[in-house]
């Protein structure tokens, strides 16, 4: 009789997931079985200069990426085991203009910026609009869309407007700085506002409502679109070029992945820098009175819920601004300063 045996781990394939939050960005080699090998982390600021600003320097990040690849990589090689290929995971709803040569001209708007709520409200009072809008995109009329980001751009820096030849977002920058290649998943996209789930492609009434191109934005891919390592890229991570790198998804949707709740029915709940319950459906779902949103994660499978902007972001805002529990003070004495 035939028996079946564990596969053995240390003869595994070896992938670096590497996941990149709102202040930081963590790479996790795993073997297929989901064993964790190693990881590291690297971290860089939120930016607000003003009220309702919420800014990232992409350089930042970018540099912060490479520094865990790097970290997660060499201890691989430590431990005499061979990296196989490396998968993104971003967060949604960011964006910047870029510039000729696909460098960014601006700090990139987070998901946290807020500045276009004008806009929004704006926008709000057509009702036909928004309904039309949203049963195209799965995405309710929201600052955090780079759809209102962009016209806050046009209305408030037009010159900088002007200068943007490209329509950026945080995975396509990546993406395109590790493989030179410039694409974005097709979760990426639709967390973008001017997504069209139907047609599977940008949205040109949308497009031109914001006054940008289809040709400025980037092709979209399925969110296991692999490109190899480029050559510069490689000499950077000391990785050898042509590695696989997969586009991935957004961290939202991966989330019902990452835990198993990926049967009809099953929902997840998370409370990070934000809050969100999802649940994923076999074709795009809309709400009648458009309370929810719904994005990609593969080509057959959407990821449908809701969202709040605060989530353990206002415990740390209460630690640090109301508590003075900030720093290494309680860190010395080995206390908690959440607890």
């Amino acid at each position: 009789m035939n028996t079946i045996t564990p596969m053995d781990s240390a003869n595994q394939e070896v992938w670096i997931g590497v996941d990149v939050g709102t202040t930081g960005v963590r790479a996790i080699a795993y073997t297929e079985d989901g064993t964790n090998v190693c990881s590291s982390e690297a971290f860089y600021p939120l930016l607000t200069p003003h009220p309702d600003w919420a800014e990232e320097s992409p350089l930042q990040i970018l540099e912060a990426v490479q520094e865990v690849i790097s970290k997660t990589a060499a201890q691989l090689r430590y431990k005499n085991k061979e990296l196989a290929g490396i998968a993104l995971s971003t967060v949604m709803h960011s964006f910047a203009g870029l510039d000729e040569g696909k460098e960014s001209l601006m700090d990139m708007q987070t998901w946290a910026d807020s500045r276009s709520v004008s806009i929004v409200r704006e926008m709000k009072k057509d009702e036909g609009l928004c309904r039309s809008f949203y049963e195209r995109t799965g995405c309710p009329i929201h600052a955090c869309y780079p759809l209102a980001k962009i016209i806050w751009l046009r209305q408030n820096q037009p010159e900088l407007f002007r200068q943007m030849r490209y329509v950026g977002s945080l995975k396509d920058y990546l993406f395109y700085h590790l493989t030179g290649q410039w694409v974005i998943d097709k979760s990426a996209a639709s967390t973008s506002g001017m997504y069209n789930e139907r047609t599977l492609d940008w949205d040109d009434e949308i497009l031109a409502y914001a006054g940008v191109t289809k040709d400025q934005l980037p092709p979209v891919v399925s969110t296991t679109y692999s490109q190899g390592l480029c050559e510069d890229a490689a000499k950077i991570l000391r990785l050898p070029a042509g590695l696989p790198v997969v586009i991935g998804a957004t961290d939202g949707v991966l989330v019902n992945v990452g835990i198993g709740a990926v049967e009809p029915g099953q929902l997840s709940g998370t409370i990070g820098t934000s809050g969100a319950l999802r649940m994923l459906t076999r074709q795009p779902k809309t709400d009648p009175q458009m309370r929810t949103w719904c994005y990609n994660l593969t080509d057959d499978m959407w990821v449908a819920g809701g969202a709040i902007n605060n989530g353990g972001m206002i415990l740390r805002w209460v630690r640090d601004k109301i508590c003075h529990y900030g720093g290494s003070a309680l860190e010395t004495l080995d206390i908690d300063p959440y607890d």
